[in-house]
């Protein structure tokens, strides 16, 4: 499979998908070159983000990766992890 222009010079197609729970939140995010699917605690804080390459998305050089938040007993964002390391609040 090739990734580029078209034969008329047209440019890529892109598309994304989205899923949402009954509530709205967003679950998961869909295109050609990627997953990405959100988790939440049960106060409706957002946990993880963890983003899967599809074929497409490896041969572009997409990683994968995760990142977590972490919130203290107020509900406050104290601590975000990524696979670069990690930024306290």
């Amino acid at each position: 499979e090739e990734i580029g222009y078209g034969d008329k010079g047209e440019q890529p197609r892109r598309s994304t998908h989205l899923e949402r729970d009954p509530i709205g939140r967003l679950l998961a995010k869909l295109n050609d070159d990627a997953r990405q699917d959100y988790a939440y605690d049960d106060g409706d804080r957002l946990l993880s983000i963890e983003r899967k390459p599809t074929d497409t998305g490896r041969k572009l050089g997409v990683a994968a990766e995760k990142l977590e938040f972490a919130y203290d007993l107020l509900g406050r964002l104290v601590k975000e992890t990524t696979p670069q390391g990690a930024l306290a609040y």
